[in-house]
């Protein structure tokens, strides 16, 4: 299959997820392209970050902008390595040879132009920040599938991961879905669930959807390839919407010792 991913170019976790994806399935399909979009909006990216602080807090704050830091710095050696493990977008960029396709209107004319000229099969979205339109949902043949970190129908939305930690949820899930113009709706593919410990941190969330998320989004483009998809319903009357958590929720997290680190 001819595939485009849309994603966005974020300081920690993306990029190793994206190593894991593109080694499984590099070989059987080819990526026509990736899309980095920022995963903060120019007028709200201060709010964004104050949004972050608060979720934090000052401590695990600093926490996160010293794992940016060391990311960075690793990423600047990445030739220099022998495992060649990508710690940013352009480490991804280089190690599989992508063109990276600077776009700012995702669901302009030109773009849409652009995938069907390319006779692209398969969009995937891996924590793109861009709302996609008709236009862009039908531009590939197969249409456009969703990477989800929550088990839909419930969890849609932002930071699913936190909300079942703040929900005292036994586990979190991993969707991989069609996509329609809904948030996180459309026939869910393939999913699964993984356990929650009591000790589990955030972070740790985060590493645990790694190592399994990959492996579950070539499952599922392997089921598109081959015509074998069994959808399950993605029952909008059984979902539960989450926004990103406002400080009150921050603080009750921590209140319930619940640990971002």
């Amino acid at each position: 299959m001819r595939i485009y991913i849309l994603t966005q170019n974020a300081p920690v976790y993306l990029s190793q997820f994206l190593d894991d994806f593109l080694t499984q399935i590099n070989k059987e399909h080819t990526i026509e392209g990736i899309v980095f979009s920022s995963p903060y909006f120019s007028k709200n990216i201060y709010k964004e970050i104050i949004q972050r602080f608060y979720l934090y807090g000052l401590i695990n704050f600093i926490r996160m902008s010293f794992l940016i830091i060391k990311n960075k710095i690793q990423s600047y050696f990445f030739h220099f390595t022998i495992d060649k493990k990508c710690m940013s977008s352009s480490n991804i960029v280089r190690k599989y040879k992508l063109f990276e396709h600077k776009e700012n209107d995702l669901n302009g004319s030109q773009f849409i132009n652009f995938l069907k000229n390319k006779n692209i099969d398969l969009i995937i979205s891996i924590a793109s920040p861009i709302i996609f339109k008709e236009s862009l949902l039908k531009a590939p043949k197969l249409g456009c599938i969703n990477y989800h970190t929550g088990y839909l129908p419930k969890y849609r939305g932002r930071q699913p991961l936190f909300w079942a930690m703040l929900n005292n949820e036994s586990y979190f899930g991993i969707s991989i879905h069609f996509m329609d113009k809904k948030l996180d709706n459309g026939p869910i593919i393939i999913q699964t669930k993984v356990p929650i410990l009591r000790s589990d941190s955030l972070h740790d969330l985060y590493i645990k959807s790694i190592n399994v998320g990959p492996l579950l989004l070539s499952k599922a483009v392997q089921k598109l390839a081959l015509k074998n998809v069994n959808s399950i319903k993605n029952n909008f009357k059984l979902s539960t919407q989450y926004r990103f958590p406002k400080y009150s929720d921050a603080k009750l997290f921590r209140f319930l010792n619940k640990n971002i680190f």
